[in-house]
């Protein structure tokens, strides 16, 4: 159906084709007259295509024909070879059951084995001299001479067996014949090998004294590898293998030199500090000396083929990393895991494998211990070294309190300030210990830093609960420890030295900012704060009794002119008393002690004259009195702020008191003397400086002047509240005094 199609399609063409051609010879009227010629020129073409076409089918016909009688041709030799194969195959089988064909084989092998005996004939009557002299040879160090006598020997053998293989009914008698014969052949052959291997094992030692031993050695081992091979390869055709074949000498020699490096690995634990670390630096160190030897006066001697070099580095390598992995197994702590993290870390360099005459690139080194195991041992020696430093943390803190309760002060440091060696040997051990984790990685040296930070901050919570409770002993009993004060002293200065330590260590271990931007410096001085708040609160217990004194008339306000026996007297014999016990204080704590002190006391101070208490002064309602009785008061207020502003100025020895806590005493001053129609300025400039100041105060001041109505201090109040802003210039004071006015009632 399709051949039609196609055909169909191609007549349509050239009918196509034709009406092309006669429009293109037919487009002119005279071209009609042409008619016939044209017609005559195209039927003179047809007939040319035909006679070609017709003479092309003739040849292919000629061509098929040719082809089929050769095609018969050949079946017909085939059927003839196939006939004389079959009768081949039958005198075949007739000729091999005769029994003179059998007779013929027989007398043929018997003549091989003959012609092989006679061959081997010497070698045969002369074994036992040729194996004399084969250890002769050996005593004497001869090893090539006495491998050439030996395989003589052998290949006599071999022959002689190979004989009997090839028979088809040979005699097991002979082949035990000639193996009883040849036995001590195998036996001196067994004596070269021990002398060959005994020769290679020692090879660092006979390449130096006699490195022609070895290569006669080496050269042997090569020889019979070879032979190994040959006799493989001659097995696989003839199923026949010599006697003791394959020797595999040279792996054997390969597996003793591994053993015998593997052996020199072997790591004991032994009794004292640093065990592990000395023996992996002694092996490490043999290691490389061996490896320097081996590789410009041993590997010259080994056949290339051997990479000598390259599996002895390989084999100290496993074995080392076998050895290490034992000993995690059997389980290491404390120092020997540090030392053996720092080995680890120093492999690598130029001290041990990357030794620059080694010439082994450090990244075809692999890890001697897994990366997992690695951080394993390394979480191991982290958490053990906290435990360690919390342990050393907490006993300093016991042997630091033992001290404050020795019957000797502390003692001073270059400058005479009070310390105890508490700093100094905890910057030892920190630096100690940053020292060691440094030689392993600065990683490990940065997390173990931050651990310290960490549990540096305990122990300071720790330190000062300590000091506390020793307070609470000395304020029970005075007497109880004489030196409180000098050893108070001592650990607040302390405090400071140890944040100046921590900073050196971290600048000295190069501790990244991150790691070492630690609240350590804060935390030493919240500490020292508290230390200084403590010897604050025993000053404020012994001047308790004084301070109530104040705004009462009779002690307070009728004392004032004699000298000595004035309250703001006892305070200042109080303090002076005290402040010669906080002279060894570093400058910086003194001086926040003395403001914390001069803040209290004018805290207490302001707390006597608004909180209404019994037996306190109480202005007159009346005018004249009123205004004469506040302007007294207010005179001996002034001049007591003016006296404890000065005073503690002084005891502090520095000019940096732009604002005194005692100044607000003198407001307040003020503010009771002042007439009623400027109390409001008061109030505001009052309200602008102390932000902590309430309502519920300003309430209490005015009620104490007397001359105010209640009216009067509100409309005061609000005015005045107006004002209020925040201001860090002044200590807080009033936040810590409590008042009640009934404010709101």
């Amino acid at each position: 159906m399709k051949f039609e199609n196609d055909l169909h399609i191609d007549t349509a063409e050239a009918e196509k084709r034709a009406l092309k051609k006669v429009a293109q010879l037919l487009q002119r009227p005279d071209q009609l007259d042409k008619v016939d010629q044209y017609k005559k020129g195209i039927a003179r073409k047809r007939m040319g295509v035909e006679s070609r076409l017709k003479t092309a089918v003739h040849s292919q016909l000629d061509g098929v024909r040719f082809g089929i009688e050769q095609l018969k041709s050949a079946i017909e030799n085939v059927q003839e070879v196939r006939k004389t194969m079959r009768t081949v195959e039958e005198m075949m089988d007739t000729a091999f059951h005769d029994k003179h064909i059998r007779e013929i084989k027989d007398i043929s092998a018997e003549h091989r084995q003959l012609s092989s005996a006679m061959d081997n004939l010497r070698q045969i009557f002369t074994v036992p001299e040729s194996v004399q002299a084969a250890r002769d040879q050996l005593k004497e160090d001869k090893l090539l001479e006495a491998h050439k006598t030996i395989r003589e020997l052998e290949i006599s053998r071999d022959e002689l067996l190979y004989e009997q293989h090839k028979l088809e009914n040979g005699s097991q008698g002979d082949v035990t014949l000639l193996n009883r014969y040849f036995q001590d052949v195998e036996v001196v052959s067994s004596e070269l090998y021990r002398k060959i291997s005994s020769i290679i094992s020692d090879s660092f030692t006979t390449a130096k004294s006699k490195p022609e031993l070895l290569v006669s050695a080496l050269r042997i081992i090569e020889r019979e590898h070879s032979i190994d091979q040959e006799t493989s390869r001659r097995k696989t055709y003839s199923g026949f293998a010599p006697p003791g074949r394959p020797k595999e000498w040279r792996e054997s020699v390969l597996e003793s030199l591994k053993s015998t490096t593997e052996a020199k690995f072997r790591i004991e634990k032994t009794a004292g500090e640093g065990w592990l670390g000395g023996q992996l630096r002694k092996i490490g160190s043999d290691s490389v000396t061996e490896l320097i030897l081996l590789k410009h006066i041993v590997a010259p001697c080994f056949p290339p083929s051997w990479n000598i070099f390259e599996r002895f580095t390989n084999w100290y390598h496993i074995a080392f990393a076998n050895e290490i992995n034992r000993l995690i197994r059997e389980g290491i702590e404390g120092k020997t895991i540090i030392e053996l993290l720092i080995f680890l870390n120093h492999y690598a360099n130029e001290n041990y494998m990357g030794n620059p005459e080694l010439g082994i690139a450090k990244e075809r080194l692999p890890e001697l211990l897994d990366g997992s195991e690695q951080a394993a041992l390394i979480n191991v020696y982290i958490g053990s070294t906290k435990d360690n430093i919390r342990q050393w943390l907490e006993n300093a803190i016991k042997q630091e309190v033992k001290e404050w309760r020795k019957a000797d002060p502390p003692s001073g440091d270059a400058d005479g300030y009070f310390v105890t060696d508490l700093p100094v040997i905890l910057a030892q051990m920190v630096g100690e210990i940053l020292g060691v984790t440094k030689q392993i990685s600065d990683e490990i040296k940065d997390r173990i830093f931050n651990d310290i930070v960490l549990e540096m901050a305990e122990f300071f919570e720790k330190l000062i609960a300590a000091l506390s409770d020793f307070k609470d002993q000395h304020l029970r009993t005075r007497n109880a420890a004489q030196w409180y004060h000098n050893y108070s002293v001592a650990t607040i200065n302390n405090c400071r030295m140890l944040a100046d330590n921590f900073t050196e260590i971290a600048t000295k271990f190069q501790i990244q900012r991150d790691s070492y931007d630690s609240p350590i410096a804060k935390i030493a001085e919240e500490a020292a704060e508290k230390g200084c708040t403590f010897l604050v609160e025993e000053v404020m217990m012994d001047l308790n009794e004084v301070l109530g004194q104040i705004m009462t008339k009779s002690e307070w306000l009728e004392s004032s002119g004699t000298p000595g026996g004035r309250p703001i007297d006892t305070i200042v014999a109080t303090v002076t008393d005290y402040s010669k016990d906080f002279a060894s204080l570093r400058p910086e704590h003194l001086f926040s002690l003395i403001k914390e002190l001069e803040r209290r006391v004018t805290v207490r101070y302001v707390a006597a004259i608004i909180q209404p208490a019994n037996g306190k002064i109480k202005f007159s309602a009346s005018g004249y009195e009123n205004d004469t009785e506040r302007r007294e008061v207010s005179d001996q207020l002034i001049i007591e702020a003016d006296y404890l502003g000065r005073y503690f100025k002084e005891l502090s020895n520095t000019k940096d008191f732009a604002t005194s806590p005692s100044d607000v005493i003198r407001s307040i001053a003020d503010l009771l003397k002042s007439s009623p129609d400027m109390i409001e300025l008061e109030l505001s400039s009052m309200v602008g400086r102390y932000s902590d100041l309430t309502a519920e105060h300003i309430k209490s001041l005015l009620t104490l002047r007397g001359d105010i109505s209640s009216a009067e201090i509100r409309s005061s109040l609000s005015s005045a509240m107006n004002a209020k802003r925040n201001n860090d210039d002044y200590p807080p004071i009033f936040s810590e005094i409590t008042v009640s006015t009934g404010l709101f009632r």
